[in-house]
C-alpha cells in the first residue's frame, strides 16, 4: 500500500492543449448527474514510504511499545499515541487503521483495537532474596533501596492492573503471591519483606545458593495460568547452584554455553506465553573474579540478556562502584543515591509497560523460510501526514512461533485525497451547475495548469522534507548499507535518501551520482532534488 507510485512524484505533468481542458469543463455538465446515479465512496489514499525520526504525522507522535507474536497468527501490538501537548490521542477507529502484510492487506476489526482503559493485566516483581541483598559489607543495604523503590512503583502502577510479588535464594518463595490491586496490602508486604539467611558453621550469614533460572522458570509456569504480561525482576548475584558450579569447575566456556542454554530456555517460554521481562542488576558487572564468593559482582551480560533479546523488554544496571563514587565515603548519600537508582530504573519500567492501544489482527500464513516478511500498519489521525510501523517476521523451520524484528518507524504522506460530492438536489441545481461551468471555460486552462503545477510543487516539497534525513547516532539506519557501496555503511552525520519507492537507503553522493534514482536493481523510484535543497548539504549544482 505505502510503496505505489505515484506519477505527481516522478515526472513533471505534461502541458497539454488547451482542448483538453475545454473537455473537462464539459465534463463538468454531467458530472452531477453521475452524483445522482451512484452514491459517493471513500478516496483511495496513495501513500509513499518517507523514513522519519522520531515517527510523527501532523502533530501526532507514535510509540511502538510492544510486540507479540505468542498467539499466532493472532499478533498483539502496544503502542503510545499522543499529540504535541503529549496526551494521548483516544479518537483512533480500527476501520481507519491501513495494515499490510507482505503487501497483501490485512483486515481490522472492529474488535482488533483495545484502549488501555478496557484491558487489564498482571505483573510479577520477582526479587533476589539472598544473603548479598543485605550484605553491608559494601557499605549500602541493597535489599531496604529495594523496598523503598517498589513501594513508590507500586503507589504508580496503573490502578486496573494487578501485581505479585516473589522472592528467589535456593528457591523461589512467595511475598504477596496472590494477583492484587490493594496498593496499601503490597506495600505493607513489600516493607515487612527481609531476606532468608543461610549461615555457616560460625552462625555468619552468607549466600550458599542463588537459583535465577529456576526462578524465572517457576514464575512462568505460574504465569501462564494467571496470564501474567509482565516480569520485572531485580537482582544482585549470578547463577550460584550446584549443577552451575560444575560447569564452572569444568571451564569458563562450558560454564556459558550452560548459561546460554538456560537463557535461551527462558526466552522461548517467554515469548510462547507473550510474557514481556524487565531485568534490573546492582552490583559490580567488572568485578576481577566472577565468582559467588565474590558478594560485589553481578552477572549483568545473564539479565541483559534475558530482557533485551525479549520481545518488548528491557534492562538497567546500576553501578555499585560509580555510586560509591559518587557518594564520597557518605553511607547516607550512598543509601540514597541507590535508592534514587532503583526508583528511576523501576519508573522506566512502568512507563515502558504503559500503552494507549493494543492491536490484535489476525495475519495469514508465510513460508518458513527464514527470510523477512513485512508487516506494516498505518494510523490516521488526520491532516496529511500519518505516523506508521513497520516490523519483519521471521520464521524457521522447528519454530512454534515467528521471529520478530525491531521496529521501524516513519512517516506516510497523504498525496492524494478526494472529498465526497455533494448531492446538488434537483434538476434545476444541476442545470444552473453546468452553465456556471461553461462560464469559466476560458480561464480554466489557465487556472488548471497553476493548479497541477503547484500541486507536484508541494507533493516534491514534501517528499524530499521527509526522504532526506541527517542520521542521528542512535538512528535505525546506523550501519544500514547503501545498494552503490555495501562496505560502506551509512553512520552518524550522513544525509541520507530513501527511496519512495523501495524504501531502502543510499548515500546523498550515490543518489546523485545515480541521477536521482534508485540503485535497488529494477526498482523504478526516482525523485530529483533541487538545487537549492543540495547547497544546504554543502553541494553546489555545478558539482552533480
Amino acid at each position: 500500500m505505502i510503496r505505489h507510485r505515484h506519477p505527481s512524484l516522478f515526472r513533471r505533468p505534461p502541458i497539454g492543449p488547451r482542448l483538453a481542458w475545454l473537455a473537462v469543463g464539459v465534463a463538468g455538465l454531467l458530472l452531477p448527474l453521475l452524483v445522482l446515479a451512484q452514491q459517493p465512496s471513500p478516496p483511495d489514499t496513495v501513500l509513499t514510504s518517507a523514513a522519519a525520526e522520531p515517527v510523527s504525522g501532523n502533530g501526532y507522535k507514535l510509540t511502538p511499545v510492544s510486540f507479540s507474536s505468542a498467539r499466532w497468527p493472532t499478533i498483539r501490538f502496544e503502542f503510545k499515541l499522543q499529540n504535541e501537548a503529549q496526551h494521548p490521542f483516544d479518537e483512533l477507529r480500527a476501520p481507519d487503521i491501513k495494515a499490510t502484510f507482505d503487501q497483501q492487506p490485512v483486515e481490522i476489526k472492529k474488535s482488533a483495537l483495545h484502549l488501555e482503559g478496557s484491558e487489564s493485566a498482571n505483573a510479577v516483581v520477582l526479587i533476589d532474596g539472598s544473603g548479598s541483598m543485605i550484605d553491608k559489607s559494601a557499605g549500602v543495604d541493597k535489599l531496604r533501596a529495594a523496598r523503598d523503590a517498589l513501594r513508590e512503583f507500586i503507589d504508580n502502577f496503573r490502578k486496573e492492573n494487578t501485581l505479585s510479588i516473589y522472592a528467589f535464594d535456593a528457591e523461589l518463595y512467595d511475598i504477596a503471591a496472590s494477583p492484587s490491586r490493594d496498593k496499601e496490602f503490597l506495600k505493607d508486604t513489600v516493607s515487612r519483606f527481609s531476606s532468608r539467611l543461610d549461615t555457616d558453621a560460625e552462625g555468619v550469614p552468607h549466600r550458599r545458593f542463588t537459583d535465577i533460572y529456576g526462578a524465572i522458570d517457576k514464575t512462568l509456569e505460574r504465569a501462564s495460568r494467571e496470564k501474567v504480561r509482565y516480569l520485572i525482576i531485580l537482582s544482585d548475584g549470578m547463577q550460584d547452584t550446584q549443577e552451575a558450579m560444575e560447569k564452572l569447575s569444568i571451564s569458563p566456556a562450558a560454564f556459558e554455553a550452560y548459561k546460554r542454554s538456560r537463557e535461551k530456555n527462558i526466552l522461548q517460554q517467554a515469548s510462547k506465553q507473550g510474557v514481556r521481562i524487565f531485568t534490573i542488576a546492582i552490583g559490580n558487572k567488572d568485578a576481577e573474579w566472577r565468582h559467588p564468593k565474590n558478594l560485589a559482582y553481578v552477572d549483568a551480560d545473564t539479565l541483559k540478556n534475558i530482557s533485551n533479546l525479549n520481545e518488548g523488554g528491557s534492562y538497567a544496571y546500576i553501578d555499585l562502584p560509580k555510586l560509591s563514587s559518587r557518594a564520597q565515603v557518605s553511607s547516607a548519600s550512598y543509601q540514597e543515591l541507590l535508592t534514587e537508582e532503583l526508583k528511576d530504573s523501576l519508573e522506566k519500567v512502568r512507563q515502558a509497560i504503559s500503552y494507549d492501544y493494543s492491536l490484535e489482527p489476525m495475519l495469514h500464513d508465510f513460508p518458513r523460510d527464514g527470510k523477512e516478511h513485512i508487516l506494516e500498519m498505518i494510523f490516521p489521525v488526520g491532516g496529511t501526514s500519518l505516523p506508521a510501523v513497520r516490523y519483519g517476521l521471521f520464521w524457521s523451520e522447528g519454530d512454534s512461533v515467528p521471529h520478530v524484528g525491531k521496529p521501524e518507524v516513519f512517516t506516510a504522506v497523504f498525496l492524494a485525497t478526494a472529498k465526497e460530492t455533494v448531492n446538488p438536489g434537483s434538476l434545476s441545481t444541476i442545470y444552473v451547475i453546468g452553465l456556471a461551468c461553461l462560464a469559466v471555460l476560458a480561464v480554466i486552462p489557465m487556472i488548471g495548469l497553476r493548479v497541477q503545477r503547484a500541486s507536484w510543487a508541494r507533493a516534491q516539497e514534501h517528499a524530499l522534507i521527509d526522504s532526506m534525513v541527517v542520521v542521528q547516532k542512535k538512528s535505525a539506519y546506523v550501519d544500514k548499507e547503501c545498494p552503490n557501496d555495501p562496505a560502506v555503511l551509512i553512520k552518524p552525520g550522513d544525509v541520507i535518501v530513501i527511496c519512495p519507492r523501495c524504501g531502502r537507503t543510499h548515500h546523498l553522493n550515490c543518489w546523485l551520482y545515480a541521477k536521482s534514482r534508485c540503485m535497488v536493481r529494477y526498482c523504478p523510484g526516482e525523485l530529483p532534488i533541487p538545487g537549492v535543497v543540495l547547497e544546504r548539504h554543502g553541494i553546489k549544482s555545478a558539482e552533480v
